[in-house]
């Protein structure tokens, strides 16, 4: 079930993610520990590998699907050590490979935006993260089991609902019904989320007459009420007006060393702006690196392709 079409975000979100995170955490294992896999491999903390006879490795070396054009762009930042690491991840959704071997590293407490044309597996690498979708490979935690927040690209629901911001925010909160009230607890921590990102105003407001960017806003806040370790966006600017834009974005620059963000992004210029790691895909990894260093011509002509990289990021752009 996609995330963005569950009809009562917050109370299904929170049981939906605690569930992914327990089959993420078991399938971990079972590769980890029983698998009898010799390639598995553990982050330590600062950010080498460690085999699993606990020898040291380097840091996973950049890959390329392209070869010297991305690799110049797929420096590997040594300075911080990664609270995701992936090895080998594949993902295959019925007779489509949506992934293949991806390796890649989401530093600790970074702004981590994956970039890739459409169909490259963005999205999926976020739901796989997440555990929503099955993998081969491995995916390695530092802390091993981290509390996620998540705002997925869009959300479906019935605009009808008599259910205002508040409320909405409530469901993820309090266990007795709607209908009965809400405590003063339950109110304070709502106000202290809507606090969080600038939407104090929408409180009474229903949640079903909320624009592209409140909506957002308030996703934004269902996330961060999870007080969460890495936070996962997906194209958090869809049906956003730039005003609106530009607000999600200075909000998540105010968060950027409080926990670990990974956004999904087609917005170059915005990506570029607001990342401290990239991560450039197209079913597999094309490149990573600090942004200077990914937002080349010659770097995105290898995930874009020739003339479509030239033309999102002219020479001298």
């Amino acid at each position: 079930m996609n995330a963005a079409s569950w009809p009562m975000f917050p109370t299904i979100f929170s049981s939906e993610v605690r569930s992914m995170e327990k089959s993420r955490r078991e399938a971990v294992r079972s590769r980890v520990d029983g698998s009898g896999d010799s390639g598995a491999s553990s982050c330590s903390r600062d950010g080498s590998v460690a085999n699993r006879f606990g020898e040291r490795t380097a840091d996973f070396p950049a890959e390329s699907a392209e070869a010297e054009g991305a690799e110049k762009g797929a420096d590997l930042s040594e300075s911080r050590p990664a609270t995701i690491l992936l090895k080998d991840v594949s993902v295959t959704l019925g007779q489509f490979k949506a992934l293949r071997r991806v390796t890649a590293r989401i530093p600790l407490r970074s702004q981590t935006v994956v970039i890739g044309p459409n169909g490259a597996g963005k999205s999926t690498l976020v739901q796989t993260i997440l555990g929503q979708w099955p993998y081969e490979g491995v995916i390695e935690f530092d802390p091993p089991q981290p509390r996620f927040g998540y705002v997925p690209q869009k959300l479906d629901f019935d605009r009808h609902l008599p259910l205002t911001v508040q409320e909405f925010l409530a469901l993820a909160l309090s266990r007795r019904p709607l209908w009965l009230g809400l405590s003063k607890d339950v109110k304070r921590k709502v106000m202290a989320g809507l606090e969080m990102v600038k939407a104090e105003d929408l409180l009474k407001r229903p949640f079903g007459a909320l624009s592209g960017g409140e909506t957002q806003r308030i996703m934004l806040a269902a996330a961060l009420m999870s007080e969460p370790d890495i936070l996962l966006l997906d194209e958090p600017a869809t049906g956003v007006d730039i005003n609106g834009e530009h607000l999600m974005c200075e909000l998540l620059d105010g968060f950027r060393r409080d926990f670990t963000i990974v956004m999904v992004s087609h917005d170059l210029p915005t990506a570029k702006a607001h990342s401290d790691w990239v991560i450039c895909l197209n079913r597999q990894l094309v490149a990573q690196g600090a942004p200077e260093r990914i937002f080349q011509p010659d770097v995105l002509a290898a995930v874009f392709g020739l003339h479509q990289g030239q033309e999102v990021w002219p020479t001298g752009g």
